[in-house]
């Protein structure tokens, strides 16, 4: 085999539809437990079956192409140098191949084990953690690390990895090029030194979110979740006594969990500082086993963790070295284990881990099946954005309406033994995207609400206004706002329906999100919103709509004497003398679409008087609609109303289809004028008729054609 490096101008394939693309909205998936979970179904893009392709890199065709021309993979997207490494002070690093490194290097040696993992000089202890918990499940291993890879058959220095991503599994691709400093690997290494699936993992993560430096730092609830696709949660260890922290630990970790530990620091000093009995403060532990060790008559709860640094372990009782194992019969230490070794790993007794480790983060594929192992439910997942001006209405009173809203329909009773409510069991997570990038994270404080539906508004199709979040408390929160990738809650819920509302603490901040939602299979849910049209241009005016349209009324009047059409710029001048202040005047471009709208196919871009005059009649009606928004001071509407406003005009939009709206009609001060919201109802109106009037719209589907249109 050559040792010829190739920058291979053909690594990456052809974009094609479903490369990288969000799944999609509402997509529902049953779960069974024992599979790898959750992803798009039937095979399609993203599932487990056919994992996105990271960046376009197809990692069989790369290598046999490869192979064959006895060349070694070099990523031109993910650079040996800087670029990997981010703001890493390591001016000293070379980047040095495995074959280069090592005269023998092997993907595996014997079999895995959390001893493949030591931590080297980047603190990414928190992934190596959960690194360390993924070995314990020999399929989800498997999956992650395909072991059909190794540096003697076919070999050509590309390896491939797998993580899922807001709703999709991908597949990730890296040379084998590590960083080194005096010929020995810098950061993660494996108790083998010629051993390097680990190191391997650790640089294909570190390429899935831009570099090396943006592991330094990070919650092990994250990793696990990108290593199963499960749903994760972190646990005060106060909440609960050692005696159920236990029991809940030892029952998780029998149904596909991952769990981890850790000891909140009080400041940044304290970070990894020793507590006095070997226990590192602000940093992740993997939890591997719960178990009990007999001791004559009686016996101790003990959880046994490991160290991701490989060494540096618990000192007090019932650590490796504790004379209280001198007690204990050579029978038991062999179920149990023990080793006599500076490995990282150790014995804990439940009582000294209650009294010390402070936070818990338990990753779990079966969060609703802990007492049915046949049980079946669904992942529900919901593609979001919050988009600043319209749908990123925060925690403010004013404006909370205008986050996204979720539909969810309770129908079956739950089954779960330790109560005996009739209820429904659910988990609802919330998942804030791409904020985690090379060298930095950037987190928005996150949280949802839930709130129940009355029963007259069962058959309400459209968002819910401020009314409604006024009149309502919540029936469930999920609690203070934390600035972490996700949020996730396991709770009961009576029968029924409700309105989940997904926010930011803070209005206007902008981010994509994943929301999921587990549940039976006989539960449904959807996005509270649908497109419909109710704008009625027909409109005819009561007597008193007269009376405050005289003066337009007899500028009407003559032009109607005159007998003349009129033309855009013609009408806006008729328009705008009449009307009651500037800030109800219309552009051109918006009287242009006006002009759009009323004249038939053909047409020459004039108004007859007739048009004119039920044209009239329509803005004056909608001026009505604007003055319920408008702030008084400025004449302005805020665009967090626009949604509202196009509502009681007739037009209730998907959220999808409103944004689009709001992204091209968007004014750097998030306010609206009367003209704008013109041409807004304008242009939707049109569009409607357009749509009724064809005989096979292509798509079919209103919301996905009106998408083809909006933005224009």
């Amino acid at each position: 085999m050559g040792n010829t490096d190739s920058n291979f101008p053909e690594d990456t394939e052809p974009t094609s539809p479903g490369d990288w693309e969000p799944s999609t909205p509402g997509n529902i998936q049953p779960y069974i437990p024992g599979n790898i979970q959750p992803s798009p179904p039937g095979g399609g893009a993203g599932s487990q079956e056919n994992p996105v392709h990271f960046q376009r890199q197809n990692y069989e065709r790369i290598r046999n192409r490869l192979y064959r021309e006895q060349k070694l993979f070099r990523d031109r997207r993910f650079q040996a140098g800087e670029e990997a490494l981010g703001p890493l002070n390591k001016p000293e690093i070379e980047w040095i191949r495995a074959n280069e490194l090592f005269k023998n290097p092997q993907f595996f040696v014997d079999s895995i084990s959390m001893t493949d993992i030591r931590q080297g000089e980047l603190g990414d202890c928190w992934f190596l953690a959960a690194m360390s918990s993924l070995t314990l499940d020999e399929n989800l291993f498997a999956y992650v690390v395909p072991s059909d890879q190794s540096f003697q058959k076919m070999y050509a220095g590309i390896f491939r990895f797998r993580f899922w991503q807001y709703g999709k599994w991908v597949e990730v691709v890296v040379d084998d090029k590590l960083p080194t400093k005096n010929q020995r690997l810098v950061f993660t290494t494996s108790s083998s030194r010629n051993e390097l699936w680990s190191a391997l993992l650790e640089k294909a993560y570190a390429k899935l979110y831009g570099s090396y430096a943006s592991l330094v730092g990070g919650n092990v609830s994250v990793a696990m979740e990108d290593f199963t696709g499960g749903i994760a949660v972190s646990i005060k260890t106060s909440s609960a006594t050692s005696d159920d922290l236990w029991l809940m630990i030892k029952r998780a970790l029998t149904q596909q969990t991952l769990a981890s530990c850790s000891i909140e620091s009080k400041n940044k000093e304290d970070m990894e500082k020793d507590n006095g009995l070997g226990l590192l403060k602000s940093h992740a532990y993997a939890i591997t086993e719960v178990d009990r060790v007999r001791l004559g008559g009686y016996s101790v709860k003990l959880f046994r963790l490991r160290n991701p640094w490989g060494h540096k372990e618990y000192t007090g009782a019932w650590s490796d070295r504790s004379p209280l194992w001198n007690g204990v019969s050579d029978q038991e230490k062999v179920r149990l284990k023990l080793r006599i070794k500076n490995d990282g790993e150790f014995w804990i007794p439940a009582d000294v881990f209650h009294a010390n480790f402070t936070e818990l983060e338990l990753c779990s594929l079966q969060p609703l099946c802990q007492h049915d192992a046949a049980c079946v439910w669904t992942i529900t997942s919901y593609e979001g954005k919050w988009i600043s001006g319209i749908s990123a209405g925060g925690t403010d009173g004013g404006t909370f309406s205008t986050n996204p809203q979720f539909r969810l329909t309770l129908l079956e009773k739950d089954d779960d033994p330790d109560d005996d409510q009739v209820s429904c069991t659910i988990a609802v997570e919330l998942i804030q995207k791409y904020r985690r990038q090379r060298d930095k994270s950037k987190y928005y404080f996150i949280g949802f609400d839930i709130y129940a539906v009355p029963e007259k508004y069962h058959n309400h199709v459209s968002t819910f206004g401020k009314r409604f979040f006024n009149y309502n408390r919540p029936a469930y929160s999920s609690g203070a706002y934390t600035n972490s990738r996700s949020i996730a809650r396991r709770l009961q819920l009576p029968p029924g329906e409700y309105i989940i509302v997904p926010a930011t603490y803070k209005k206007n901040q902008e981010a994509e999100f994943l929301l999921r939602i587990f549940a039976k299979r006989s539960n449904v849910s959807r996005e509270n919103s649908i497109t419909t049209n109710d704008f009625n241009p027909k409109v005819t005016w009561t007597e008193a709509d007269a009376t405050n349209a005289k003066p337009l009324l007899k500028a009407l009047q003559d032009a109607e004497d005159q007998g003349e059409n009129l033309s855009a710029s013609e009408f806006m001048e008729l328009f705008n003398s009449v009307a009651r202040s500037d800030a109800y005047h219309l552009t051109l471009e918006t009287c242009c679409s006006l002009v759009f709208v009323v004249n038939a196919p053909g047409e020459q871009g004039w108004l007859s008087t007739q048009e004119v005059k039920q044209l009239v009649m329509n803005l004056n009606k909608l001026q009505g609609t604007f003055e319920e928004f408008v702030d008084k001071e400025s004449g302005l509407m805020h665009s967090h109303d626009l949604r509202p406003a196009l509502s009681a005009a007739g037009f209730e939009l998907d959220s999808t289809v409103h944004q689009e709206l709001w992204l091209r009609h968007r004014t750097s001060t998030d306010n609206i004028c009367f003209s704008h919201f013109i041409s807004c109802v304008a242009k939707l109106h049109k569009l409607f008729a357009i749509y009724k009037e064809l005989k096979n719209p292509e798509p079919k589907n209103i919301d996905q054609w009106l998408l083809l249109f909006i933005g224009m």
